[in-house]
């Protein structure tokens, strides 16, 4: 990593999952560049993920971290502030956030089970009085960012940065299938080694199984066998690449299924823990087997089988498009522009 040396232009510094290249943040990174907008760049950037063009990088909760946090003008993120940072007048915090909300969020969760969730409900309240503007997908997430936050400050709502890629530089899928699970509150699914076996056999050996699991478990099956058409991708920095690629998703209750459904191809739901996880664990905020943009099925085998169909067949183009219609009528490639219009003024 590099020492940060005294900068003549206001410094932007951004962070995504602390320490990644990817995500809204990138997509806004990628903007002011494209307009030669009169900033300097720093990343937050743990050792061996992509480094970012145009701007110095420096290593999470680094002397370098901390220098740029007292320096920045202006902090771009999508995920909490770390607790020991002090917002100095004239600074400005553009919150991305990570997702639209299936599953409740933040102080939306009135009975969590994950850990330590005192804890992260004082952090989240005391984080959220930071922020000066939050990023909304679609006037849905706007009043539960809102609320789910305690968050009183100017929303956003211009659709996702980081969906700025996918629809503007789409590409031709190559034969993949993006298995994307996300974590759950309570613990690893026991199931997860065979679902990845059972999905990488149903697609045959002329297709390849991406296996992305949550940021959270990405070691989950570490020393697994598995089958050779499976590539644990998990590690990869930036998902995008992943589903430019991707013939189809298959996922549970993540929130990549309102990015992936920019692309236009099928997304099949597997949810064989429904009433643990809607009724237990998380709650959602909106009836998943009602508006889901595709086939939601318990067990992987009815997955297996609905995938199938869907890459022949194509998807429920009504069901489809009406999900489109409502969680992503703005990512039409310019979302990056527009938040960049409005916080920077470039």
């Amino acid at each position: 990593m590099r020492n940060l040396l005294p900068m003549a232009r206001p410094l932007v510094l951004y962070d995504a999952w602390r320490g990644r290249y990817t995500d809204s943040p990138r997509a806004i990174h990628e903007e002011l560049l494209r307009r030669d907008a009169p900033f300097e760049h720093v990343w937050v950037i743990s050792p061996g993920n992509e480094e970012p063009p145009g701007a110095t990088y420096v290593a999470p909760h680094s002397r370098d971290h901390l220098a740029a946090l007292a320096r920045a003008r202006h902090l771009v993120v999508n995920d909490l502030l770390p607790l020991y940072y002090v917002k100095a007048p004239g600074v400005t915090v553009t919150q991305t956030w990570h997702g639209t909300p299936l599953k409740r969020i933040g102080l939306d969760v009135l009975d969590p089970t994950y850990p330590h969730a005192r804890r992260y409900r004082w952090h989240l309240r005391r984080n959220s009085r930071l922020w000066d503007h939050v990023v909304s997908q679609n006037s849905f997430s706007t009043p539960i960012l809102r609320r789910a936050f305690a968050y009183r400050g100017s929303i956003l709502e211009v659709g996702y940065p980081r969906n700025d890629s996918l629809v503007r530089e789409p590409c031709a899928p190559d034969g993949a299938v993006l298995f994307a699970p996300t974590w759950r509150d309570s613990g690893r699914r026991a199931a997860l080694a065979e679902d990845v076996r059972t999905l990488a056999d149903a697609i045959g050996p002329t297709r390849t199984l991406l296996l992305r699991l949550h940021k959270h478990e990405v070691d989950a099956l570490r020393g697994a066998a598995l089958p050779a058409n499976v590539r644990d991708v998990s590690a990869h920095g930036h998902v995008n690449d992943l589903m430019a690629r991707a013939d189809a998703l298959v996922t549970d209750y993540s929130s990549i299924m309102f990015d992936f459904a920019v692309t236009g191809r099928p997304i099949v739901l597997h949810v064989p823990d429904l009433e643990q996880y809607r009724d237990v664990e998380r709650g959602f905020c909106f009836d998943l087997l009602a508006e889901a943009p595709g086939p939601v099925e318990r067990t992987i085998d009815a997955v297996a089988a609905a995938l199938e169909k869907q890459l022949a067949d194509g998807v429920d183009a009504e069901r489809y498009d009406r999900f489109r219609a409502t969680f992503a009528p703005l990512d039409d490639g310019r979302a990056a522009a527009r938040v960049v219009e409005a916080v920077f003024g470039h």
